[in-house]
């Protein structure tokens, strides 16, 4: 999450306020055209005046660089990266990093690196693109951006990238934060589910991203990396004013590098345990691994909603007449008993028809738009394979907790005594 020593945005830029909807806007269908529009696109947005979103595209060195310092400026860029798929058995360094995409509001840059001419890095990375992506004062969003992206520029380029933004982050934030806190992890979400659910549509996945990247680009691939990238910078506005519309707001969620820096100190990791017990998966391992500020944010908003919960469910429970299925005995030392309100309320949910349709617009199609379902995280190859939480663990068979008791209870304790149970381990 953001801290008061984050480095400053190039330009001002108020991430406690939205801005949402930008300036850009959803244009309506055109009235004559028989075809629904079925997946999200760039060609979609147009301006005020009914501009059109520019996409630069840059085939040299010189050019590049013209074109990238006019995104030097921008607090945020979307970011994006394409190679061939068989870029590890190619010798030549320009083929690692095909091309490089960002994205502000009103323009795309298009960097086709794999046509630059020579074969150093110097060669083929305009200065004011190298800029922007070492720059912590500029933020790039993507999904994967740290890993996929970020991991190529410093492996095969020797850059030193910063101001990674990972979009599963505060999607997972914006999604689960409200309803269960639990889920509110760094695992990795698709890029295009985040933009079905929070601008309308999906992208378009097809063919196109195996492609030859080190080739002149076709019409279909630079729609498809100039989408990718736009796609990426509308995302973060729209979950953005998504997180300052819930009540409490949580906080702006850090860059991704801040994850895999160095352990926090020992004594931070030591006093936020306690406060971290109650959230399934957390340990010292966790907590290091991760870092103290993220996992000080969630367990405070655990609490928070657990507070919450618990207040509201004291009240609900002077209403309730009858056994409630969803209430439990809890057994205590003493034989005596308590009963817990597991709470069956959800807060109104922030659906993308408050915030992602924008003024003076039509709906995209003629019918009825319909919400996605919720994104399921069953598939690991959706992930980068790293939770802030894992799943809680799996309780041995009814067989086996018997027999435990049995040899428990009967255990000789000292002196001869035999040790005896509480009520409700029995």
């Amino acid at each position: 999450m953001a801290t008061d020593d984050d480095p400053a945005p190039a330009v001002p830029f108020n991430r406690d306020e939205p801005q949402w909807p930008m300036t850009f806007t959803l244009k309506p269908p055109d009235p004559r055209s028989t075809i629904p529009r079925r997946w999200w696109n760039h060609n979609y947005y147009s301006g005020p005046e009914g501009e059109t979103i520019q996409v630069l595209y840059s085939k040299a060195k010189s050019s590049s660089e013209k074109i990238a310092k006019q995104f030097v400026d921008e607090p945020v860029l979307g970011f994006d990266m394409e190679w061939p798929w068989d870029a590890e058995k190619r010798p030549k360094l320009k083929d690692k990093v095909a091309l490089i995409q960002v994205a502000s509001e009103r323009k795309v840059g298009l960097f086709h690196i794999s046509l630059h001419e020579g074969d150093t890095v110097d060669d083929l990375i305009a200065p004011s693109l190298k800029e922007i992506i070492e720059s912590p004062r500029i933020i790039k969003t993507g999904v994967a951006i740290l890993r996929a992206d970020f991991g190529r520029l410093k492996t095969h380029l020797q850059l030193d990238p910063k101001g990674a933004f990972e979009l599963s982050h505060l999607h997972n934030l914006v999604t689960f934060g409200s309803t269960t806190p639990q889920k509110v992890t760094t695992r990795l979400q698709k890029l295009s589910l985040q933009v079905q659910q929070h601008l309308g549509l999906p992208l378009w996945k097809g063919d196109v991203r195996t492609s030859d990247w080190s080739r002149p680009l076709n019409q279909s691939q630079i729609k498809y990396a100039a989408t990718d990238a736009y796609a990426s910078f509308m995302l973060f506005h729209c979950m953005n004013a998504k997180r300052l519309a819930m009540d409490p707001a949580p906080p702006f969620p850090r860059f991704a590098e801040a994850y895999v820096t160095s352990p926090p100190p020992r004594s931070t990791s030591v006093q936020l345990e306690s406060e971290l017990l109650r959230v399934p998966g957390i340990g010292k391992g966790k907590s290091a691994e991760y870092g103290a500020a993220w996992l000080e944010i969630i367990a405070q908003f655990v609490a928070d909603y657990a507070q919450d919960d618990n207040q509201e469910g004291q009240e609900a429970s002077a209403e309730l007449e009858g056994p409630d299925p969803k209430r439990r005995k809890l057994e205590h030392d003493g034989g005596s008993s308590e009963e817990v309100l597991v709470p069956s309320h959800e807060p109104a949910p922030i659906s993308s028809a408050d915030l992602a349709p924008q003024p003076n617009q039509t709906a995209p199609v003629s019918e009825p738009p319909t919400l996605p379902q919720p994104i399921m995280l069953a598939d690991s190859d959706q992930y980068d394979g790293d939770s802030v939480f894992d799943p809680p663990m799996d309780l041995p068979p009814p067989s086996a907790l018997k027999r435990k008791r049995e040899d428990t209870t009967t255990s000789p304790g000292p002196e001869g005594q035999r040790n005896t149970l509480p009520t409700a381990f029995k």
